[in-house]
Protein backbone atom coordinates (compact mmCIF):
# COMPACT_ATOMS: atom_id res chain seq x y z
CA UNK A 1 0.00 0.00 0.00
CA UNK A 2 2.47 2.76 0.96
CA UNK A 3 4.52 1.65 -2.22
CA UNK A 4 1.55 2.85 -4.00
CA UNK A 5 1.36 5.77 -2.36
CA UNK A 6 4.85 6.85 -2.79
CA UNK A 7 4.22 5.47 -6.81
CA UNK A 8 0.80 8.13 -7.24
CA UNK A 9 3.24 10.79 -5.12
CA UNK A 10 6.24 10.44 -7.51
CA UNK A 11 4.11 10.64 -10.53
CA UNK A 12 1.94 13.88 -9.11
CA UNK A 13 5.19 15.58 -8.68
CA UNK A 14 6.60 14.79 -11.97
CA UNK A 15 3.03 15.73 -13.73
CA UNK A 16 3.63 18.98 -12.14
CA UNK A 17 7.23 19.28 -12.67
CA UNK A 18 6.78 18.56 -16.13
CA UNK A 19 3.85 21.54 -16.50
CA UNK A 20 5.29 23.68 -14.66
CA UNK A 21 8.66 23.45 -16.81
CA UNK A 22 6.22 24.11 -19.92
CA UNK A 23 4.54 26.78 -18.85
CA UNK A 24 7.84 28.47 -17.43
CA UNK A 25 9.02 27.86 -21.08
CA UNK A 26 5.95 28.79 -23.35
CA UNK A 27 4.63 31.09 -20.49
CA UNK A 28 4.05 34.42 -22.97
CA UNK A 29 2.21 32.58 -25.72
CA UNK A 30 0.00 30.86 -23.09
CA UNK A 31 -1.01 34.06 -21.74
CA UNK A 32 -1.48 35.26 -24.80
CA UNK A 33 -3.78 32.98 -25.78
CA UNK A 34 -5.69 33.27 -22.98
CA UNK A 35 -6.26 37.69 -23.30
CA UNK A 36 -7.60 36.63 -26.86
CA UNK A 37 -9.99 33.85 -25.84
CA UNK A 38 -10.84 36.52 -23.13
CA UNK A 39 -11.58 39.53 -25.38
CA UNK A 40 -13.09 37.02 -28.00
CA UNK A 41 -15.41 35.87 -25.34
CA UNK A 42 -16.12 39.37 -24.13
CA UNK A 43 -16.86 40.71 -27.65
CA UNK A 44 -19.44 37.85 -28.39
CA UNK A 45 -22.87 38.59 -27.46
CA UNK A 46 -23.41 34.75 -26.93
CA UNK A 47 -19.92 34.65 -25.22
CA UNK A 48 -21.29 33.58 -21.43
CA UNK A 49 -24.08 31.24 -23.06
CA UNK A 50 -20.65 29.74 -25.04
CA UNK A 51 -18.77 29.74 -21.77
CA UNK A 52 -21.49 27.77 -19.66
CA UNK A 53 -21.90 25.09 -22.34
CA UNK A 54 -18.17 24.34 -21.79
CA UNK A 55 -18.80 24.71 -18.18
CA UNK A 56 -21.89 21.98 -18.26
CA UNK A 57 -19.36 19.43 -20.88
CA UNK A 58 -16.50 19.99 -18.54
CA UNK A 59 -18.96 18.70 -15.51
CA UNK A 60 -18.85 15.85 -17.10
CA UNK A 61 -16.45 12.86 -16.15
CA UNK A 62 -13.35 11.88 -17.41
CA UNK A 63 -13.32 15.16 -19.12
CA UNK A 64 -10.68 17.50 -17.34
CA UNK A 65 -10.14 21.28 -17.38
CA UNK A 66 -13.59 22.25 -15.01
CA UNK A 67 -11.90 24.14 -12.45
CA UNK A 68 -9.75 25.82 -15.46
CA UNK A 69 -13.10 27.07 -17.77
CA UNK A 70 -14.62 28.17 -14.53
CA UNK A 71 -11.40 30.75 -13.29
CA UNK A 72 -12.07 31.64 -17.08
CA UNK A 73 -15.27 33.14 -16.71
CA UNK A 74 -13.82 35.23 -14.14
CA UNK A 75 -11.10 35.86 -16.30
CA UNK A 76 -13.49 36.87 -19.27
CA UNK A 77 -16.13 39.10 -16.88
CA UNK A 78 -14.76 39.91 -13.78
CA UNK A 79 -16.37 39.48 -10.22
CA UNK A 80 -19.50 39.34 -9.85
CA UNK A 81 -19.88 39.11 -13.09
CA UNK A 82 -18.76 36.08 -14.06
CA UNK A 83 -21.03 34.08 -11.71
CA UNK A 84 -23.98 33.74 -13.50
CA UNK A 85 -22.10 31.85 -16.69
CA UNK A 86 -19.97 29.45 -14.00
CA UNK A 87 -23.05 28.88 -11.39
CA UNK A 88 -25.77 27.99 -14.29
CA UNK A 89 -22.83 25.85 -16.42
CA UNK A 90 -21.79 23.70 -13.45
CA UNK A 91 -25.41 22.87 -12.94
CA UNK A 92 -26.77 22.12 -15.74
CA UNK A 93 -23.58 20.00 -16.36
CA UNK A 94 -24.47 18.20 -12.99
CA UNK A 95 -27.77 17.23 -14.63
CA UNK A 96 -26.52 16.17 -17.91
CA UNK A 97 -24.11 13.96 -15.94
CA UNK A 98 -27.29 12.90 -13.98
CA UNK A 99 -28.82 12.01 -17.07
CA UNK A 100 -26.22 10.06 -18.55
CA UNK A 101 -24.79 8.20 -15.42
CA UNK A 102 -28.90 6.95 -15.05
CA UNK A 103 -29.76 6.24 -18.83
CA UNK A 104 -26.49 4.43 -19.70
CA UNK A 105 -25.80 2.73 -16.29
CA UNK A 106 -22.40 3.59 -15.72
CA UNK A 107 -22.13 1.76 -12.62
CA UNK A 108 -21.89 -1.69 -14.54
CA UNK A 109 -18.03 0.01 -15.97
CA UNK A 110 -16.66 1.00 -12.51
CA UNK A 111 -15.04 -2.01 -10.91
CA UNK A 112 -14.35 -1.76 -7.40
CA UNK A 113 -11.93 -2.94 -4.53
CA UNK A 114 -12.87 -4.22 -1.52
CA UNK A 115 -11.61 -1.25 0.35
CA UNK A 116 -13.32 1.53 -2.34
CA UNK A 117 -16.77 -0.67 -2.23
CA UNK A 118 -16.44 -0.35 1.67
CA UNK A 119 -16.00 3.23 1.49
CA UNK A 120 -18.63 3.23 -0.85
CA UNK A 121 -21.19 1.73 0.98
CA UNK A 122 -20.05 4.44 3.97
CA UNK A 123 -21.05 7.18 1.72
CA UNK A 124 -24.02 5.33 0.49
CA UNK A 125 -24.92 5.02 4.83
CA UNK A 126 -23.99 8.82 5.28
CA UNK A 127 -26.08 10.20 2.81
CA UNK A 128 -28.96 8.06 4.00
CA UNK A 129 -29.09 9.22 7.70
CA UNK A 130 -27.94 12.84 6.63
CA UNK A 131 -29.67 13.39 3.85
CA UNK A 132 -29.19 16.11 1.23
CA UNK A 133 -27.29 18.12 3.93
CA UNK A 134 -24.90 15.08 3.84
CA UNK A 135 -24.85 15.49 0.07
CA UNK A 136 -24.46 19.20 0.18
CA UNK A 137 -21.15 18.73 2.23
CA UNK A 138 -19.99 15.73 -0.03
CA UNK A 139 -20.40 18.46 -3.04
CA UNK A 140 -18.56 21.43 -1.47
CA UNK A 141 -15.28 19.03 -0.48
CA UNK A 142 -12.15 19.64 -2.22
CA UNK A 143 -13.12 16.89 -4.43
CA UNK A 144 -13.42 17.66 -8.61
CA UNK A 145 -17.47 19.11 -9.70
CA UNK A 146 -17.31 16.32 -12.44
CA UNK A 147 -16.12 13.43 -10.04
CA UNK A 148 -18.82 14.14 -7.32
CA UNK A 149 -21.46 14.37 -10.16
CA UNK A 150 -20.54 10.89 -10.94
CA UNK A 151 -20.18 9.99 -7.26
CA UNK A 152 -23.68 10.29 -6.43
CA UNK A 153 -25.80 9.81 -9.60
CA UNK A 154 -24.39 6.58 -9.10
CA UNK A 155 -25.93 5.77 -5.75
CA UNK A 156 -29.17 4.21 -6.23
CA UNK A 157 -30.36 5.75 -2.70
CA UNK A 158 -29.94 9.63 -4.39
CA UNK A 159 -33.22 10.51 -5.22
CA UNK A 160 -33.42 12.66 -8.37
CA UNK A 161 -35.16 15.76 -5.86
CA UNK A 162 -32.04 15.49 -4.03
CA UNK A 163 -29.82 15.64 -6.33
CA UNK A 164 -31.36 18.75 -8.43
CA UNK A 165 -31.96 20.39 -5.19
CA UNK A 166 -27.91 19.64 -3.67
CA UNK A 167 -26.75 20.42 -7.26
CA UNK A 168 -28.44 24.17 -7.39
CA UNK A 169 -26.84 24.83 -4.11
CA UNK A 170 -23.49 23.42 -3.76
CA UNK A 171 -22.73 25.01 -7.78
CA UNK A 172 -22.49 27.92 -5.76
CA UNK A 173 -18.82 27.35 -4.55
CA UNK A 174 -17.38 27.92 -7.95
CA UNK A 175 -17.76 31.76 -6.79
CA UNK A 176 -14.35 31.13 -5.39
CA UNK A 177 -12.71 29.77 -8.56
CA UNK A 178 -14.69 32.85 -10.66
CA UNK A 179 -13.05 35.22 -7.86
CA UNK A 180 -9.89 33.77 -8.81
CA UNK A 181 -9.77 34.15 -11.95
CA UNK A 182 -10.75 37.90 -12.11
CA UNK A 183 -7.41 38.24 -10.08
CA UNK A 184 -5.30 36.77 -12.38
CA UNK A 185 -7.40 38.70 -15.03
CA UNK A 186 -5.95 42.25 -12.83
CA UNK A 187 -2.60 40.62 -12.71
CA UNK A 188 -2.04 40.29 -16.18
CA UNK A 189 -3.17 43.86 -16.91
CA UNK A 190 0.10 45.50 -17.97
CA UNK A 191 -1.34 48.92 -17.66
CA UNK A 192 -1.99 48.14 -13.64
CA UNK A 193 0.30 50.00 -11.17
CA UNK A 194 3.10 48.34 -9.18
CA UNK A 195 0.92 49.02 -6.12
CA UNK A 196 -1.92 47.90 -7.32
CA UNK A 197 -0.01 44.57 -8.67
CA UNK A 198 1.13 44.08 -4.88
CA UNK A 199 -2.42 44.49 -3.29
CA UNK A 200 -3.93 42.11 -5.70
CA UNK A 201 -1.33 39.39 -5.23
CA UNK A 202 -1.59 39.73 -1.59
CA UNK A 203 -5.45 39.86 -1.12
CA UNK A 204 -5.20 36.56 -3.81
CA UNK A 205 -2.54 34.81 -1.31
CA UNK A 206 -5.05 35.53 1.23
CA UNK A 207 -7.63 34.59 -0.26
CA UNK A 208 -6.68 31.12 -1.22
CA UNK A 209 -4.84 30.53 2.25
CA UNK A 210 -8.60 30.81 3.93
CA UNK A 211 -10.00 28.80 1.03
CA UNK A 212 -8.07 25.94 1.31
CA UNK A 213 -8.39 26.00 5.29
CA UNK A 214 -12.18 26.16 4.87
CA UNK A 215 -11.79 23.65 2.12
CA UNK A 216 -9.76 21.23 4.60
CA UNK A 217 -12.32 21.20 7.28
CA UNK A 218 -14.79 20.42 5.78
CA UNK A 219 -13.88 17.79 3.99
CA UNK A 220 -12.46 16.65 7.80
CA UNK A 221 -15.84 17.15 8.72
CA UNK A 222 -17.23 15.27 6.08
CA UNK A 223 -15.51 12.16 6.55
CA UNK A 224 -15.60 12.34 10.25
CA UNK A 225 -19.35 11.51 9.39
CA UNK A 226 -19.04 9.16 6.98
CA UNK A 227 -16.12 7.25 9.15
CA UNK A 228 -18.68 7.26 12.26
CA UNK A 229 -21.54 5.96 9.97
CA UNK A 230 -18.94 3.16 8.49
CA UNK A 231 -17.70 2.17 12.68
CA UNK A 232 -21.25 1.88 13.50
Amino acid sequence: MKSQYYLGGATLTGVVGIGGYYFLQHRQWLIAVVQQFALDMRSNAYGPFILAAIIAIMSIPPILGFTFMVMMTGFVYDFPMGILPAVSGAFMGSLLCFGLVRKLRFDRFIPMSTSQEKKYQAMQEAIKEGGWKMMVLIRICPIPWQFTNMFLSLMPTVTPQDYILTGLIASWKVTVEVWAGSQLANLSDASLPPSARRLTLVTLAIGLVIMACVIRWIYQVTMRKVDKVKAS
